[in-house]
């Protein structure tokens, strides 16, 4: 008899530019029990992406870096939305919110994305992420 478990991811892929803000939030997500890989840049979160086929809570990315936006690395990153829950753009305007949703709102994207100030809600950060599932279902016998 075949019995499903349901596991739940609790990796994420933090991108920033800005070395320190990365490892600020990356330590932080740590510290809250969630194992947390890192990216300088889209291009480099992409690479991560095609290289790696673990299963990804949430892609939690700054919107403002050269090269690649975050808006952009989102749109890119949605072919493997098979592996993740949500996107999650951190902002330092939160008045930005309204254009990127509208720019993001005629990307067809597979799964929802959220947003937060930058700076000042590592709280609310956590609440979207603690309400977050990636069902991976393993067959048991």
């Amino acid at each position: 008899m075949n019995k499903k478990q349901e596991i739940v991811s609790k990796t994420i892929l933090v991108v920033d530019d800005e070395a320190d803000l990365r490892e600020f939030i990356s330590n932080f997500l740590c510290s809250m029990g969630y194992e947390v890989f890192q990216a300088s840049s889209g291009k480099s979160a992409l690479e991560f992406l095609t290289q790696n086929q673990k299963p990804i809570l949430a892609l939690v990315s700054d919107f403002n870096m050269p090269n690649m936006m975050g808006d952009e690395l989102i749109y890119q990153a949605n072919k493997y939305t098979n592996r993740f829950c949500a996107f999650v753009l951190a902002t330092s305007q939160p008045d930005d919110h309204p254009q990127i949703q509208q720019l993001l709102s005629s990307r067809h994207l597979k799964a929802p994305v959220y947003y937060v100030e930058k700076f000042s809600e590592k709280n609310r950060l956590i609440e979207i992420l603690d309400s977050l599932t990636l069902p991976l279902i393993s067959n048991r016998s």
